[in-house]
């Protein structure tokens, strides 16, 4: 029997590296851990919370204006101003930049904001010490959230990329990058926000997948080629029949 060679071993890796029976149905999130996040005090938790809730309470709607976008973001500055670390306010903070500015990195005005690194930042802090580690429910909506909205922004960025833009206004880790290249990032924030739970993410992840994406070509031809032979046999047999009559 023939044996695969490492070129085809490495193909099929990728391919179930975004394969939902493989790493993305395991979800890292334990809900019976108690709700903290990393370098938040636990005493201070409860009281951010309900500071952040306040400030994001009212773009509660179908269309926030654009003096509540910028409040709220004013108010999740403080925040994050007073607690450095605490991941959720980044996150929120990202969310409401995207309303106010849209979903285009290209754009100016969101290259001055801080949306990017605010979803760095929520990553950042909110991650858990070690890659296998658990995490409670707090911790996996914010990583949902973060991965999700930085791999959706950088997928568009690479669609965006045969246009003629300015890619100097992309976040420096995205300069100068191959089309690819970026889209392979967006996938990889794409795959770990669909592990904390983020179905849609994990949707696009798998579409994502440059292998995957070959496979299905081949078996859509393969299932075209068939339903013509089938076609060409059905008609063969019409004919031979016509003759008969």
């Amino acid at each position: 029997m023939k044996t695969l060679s490492q070129n085809d071993k490495n193909v099929l890796s990728r391919i179930f590296e975004s394969h939902p029976s493989g790493s993305l149905a395991t979800s890292p999130i334990d809900h019976t851990l108690p709700t903290s996040l990393p370098s938040i005090p636990p005493g201070a938790l409860s009281e951010l919370r309900e500071l952040e809730f306040a400030a994001i309470s009212p773009l509660d709607g179908e269309r926030p204006s654009q003096e509540s976008l910028r409040q709220s973001i004013a108010k999740l500055t403080d925040l994050v101003t007073s607690y450095p670390q605490y991941s959720s306010a980044y996150n929120n903070r990202a969310q409401a930049l995207r309303l106010l500015h849209g979903d285009d990195l290209y754009n100016e005005a969101i290259r001055d904001s801080t949306l990017w690194s605010d979803l760095c930042s929520a990553i950042a802090f909110a991650s858990p010490g070690q890659s296998q580690q658990r995490v409670c429910e707090l911790q996996g909506q914010i990583l949902r959230s973060a991965y999700a909205q930085r791999g959706f922004l950088t997928w568009k960025a690479a669609k965006n990329s045969a246009i003629t833009l300015d890619s100097n206004n992309l976040p420096l880790e995205l300069v100068g990058l191959e089309k690819e290249a970026i889209e392979d990032k967006a996938r990889s924030d794409l795959e770990a926000a669909g592990r904390y739970g983020d179905q849609e993410a994990k949707k696009m992840a798998i579409s994502a997948n440059p292998y995957a994406r070959l496979c299905g070509n081949i078996v859509e031809e393969a299932m075209i080629a068939e339903m013509q032979k089938m076609r060409d046999s059905w008609n063969k047999g019409q004919s031979h029949t016509s003759k008969g009559n």
